[in-house]
């Protein structure tokens, strides 16, 4: 049986929920292994007859599926009982694309405690951040390139952000080797730098985005800078609390496999184990993808490129849908339909077309509506940002520069 849910879309809400968190599938069913969950849904209208449905598609423990090609999705017309671009009204369905609206921020936060000197393990931690960057900035373009801030800690006065948010490949890299040639920082503020990375990285966002946060732990060790109870329920209160992502290495060595896992994964929709659940010395489940335990020297620089592919998977599980509708009055609704090699979904969605869409379909573009960029205002939308590589039009994001290059008067990128 499908899974089905009716969400009452209100346009002003849209924002609010392209920010908002993994919190696991909606109760209105029990979720199975056929099942998969859509959040982040929401419809915006474009006159004169546009809709762009976008939605982010996970399984039912917050992971990634495989992405999504036009055959998985059909998006019913629920006036008609049919897909759109079969009403035989000039309605039309653009492929599935990638959202346009996303954007990426992650923490790397990097143990650079003393036990990390004496171990000879720093170049190898410095040297697995640096194959991060190149993953989610370097080899990155468009929307689907990190802005990636840096995080070091050791002892509780040692817990310092090293670098804010940058998608400049070169000045990370510069502040990385910064860090391969500083001191160390003494004992571990395990839960200090935890939380240090999730408040730096819970505000970034522009307004109306979808926004993906991830933060990247690494550690060699447990918590050592006393009062360990109460530190630890205040970083998982912090994690059911994120709308981030948070990825644990944990290093060969005197680390605690179970207090890396919980603080591992999405908020409490994860399949990661807390507390009693996990026994000290048994692997992470499967469920727990974003725990990579009892990593070597010789393989941390895989281990973050892993982290890297994580992170992708996730980014590209946000799409969008354009759609022109003849539909003009009261508030209709349509239904997503996904199935992805058997395992489904099924969601209905209501919209208020009535004052803001005319059914003028010839007036429509819905590979335009499917790609570009929207500013929204009173629950009506416009596509905006043609030919533009930065800046903004109309208070929308239109891009931002990679690198060293900076934004011209003409709203390109150019080399500074």
């Amino acid at each position: 049986m499908k899974t089905r849910f009716l969400v009452s879309a209100l346009l002003p809400l849209a924002g609010w929920m392209g920010l908002a968190g993994w919190a696991g599938c909606p109760a209105a069913e029990a979720p199975t292994d056929a099942s998969l969950c859509v959040d982040r849904l929401s419809v915006k209208m474009v006159p004169p007859a546009g809709l762009k449905v976008e939605f982010r598609l996970l399984d039912c423990e917050g992971n990634p599926v495989r992405q999504l090609t036009p055959g998985d999705v059909n998006v019913i017309n629920d006036e008609k009982g049919l897909p759109f671009g079969q009403g035989g009204e000039g309605d039309s369905i653009s492929d599935i694309g990638e959202n346009s609206a996303v954007e990426l921020y992650s923490v790397l936060t990097l143990d650079l405690s003393n036990s990390i000197g004496e171990g000879e393990l720093r170049d190898a931690v410095i040297d697995g951040a640096k194959a991060f960057v190149e993953e989610v900035v370097t080899k990155q373009t468009g929307v689907l390139r990190h802005n990636v801030a840096i995080v070091a800690f050791g002892s509780p006065t040692q817990v310092t952000l090293e670098q804010d948010f940058s998608s400049d490949d070169s000045a990370l890299n510069a502040k990385l080797e910064e860090l391969r040639g500083s001191p160390m920082r003494g004992s571990t503020d395990l839960y200090g730098a935890y939380m240090l990375a999730l408040d730096t990285v819970a505000l970034k966002g522009t307004a109306d985005a979808i926004v993906e946060r991830f933060v990247v732990l690494m550690t060699d060790g447990t918590h050592e800078a006393g009062d360990e109870a109460n530190r630890r329920q205040a970083a998982l209160n912090k994690k059911e609390a994120t709308a981030a992502t948070v990825y644990s290495i944990g290093i060969q060595g005197n680390y605690d496999g179970c207090k890396l896992e919980e603080l591992a994964g999405p908020q409490s929709g994860g399949g990661c184990r807390v507390g009693a659940a996990c026994q000290a010395g048994t692997a992470p489940p499967a469920s727990c993808p974003n725990f990579i335990s009892d990593v070597s020297q010789a393989d941390l620089g895989a281990a973050f490129a892993d982290v890297a592919d994580k992170a992708a998977a996730l980014a590209r599980s946000n799409y969008a849908v354009g759609i022109c509708t003849p539909v003009a009055f009261g508030s209709p609704s349509l239904t997503l339909d996904i199935d992805v090699d058997g395992r489904t979904a099924s969601e209905a969605l209501t919209y208020f077309a009535e004052g803001v869409l005319t059914g003028d379909v010839n007036g429509c573009d819905v590979s335009g509506i499917q790609s570009g960029v929207l500013a929204c205002s009173g629950g009506s939308c416009v596509v905006v940002c043609g030919g533009m590589q930065c800046g903004t039009d109309q208070g929308a994001s239109c891009g931002t520069c990679p690198g060293t290059d900076i934004c011209g008067p003409d709203n390109t990128c150019t080399p500074l």
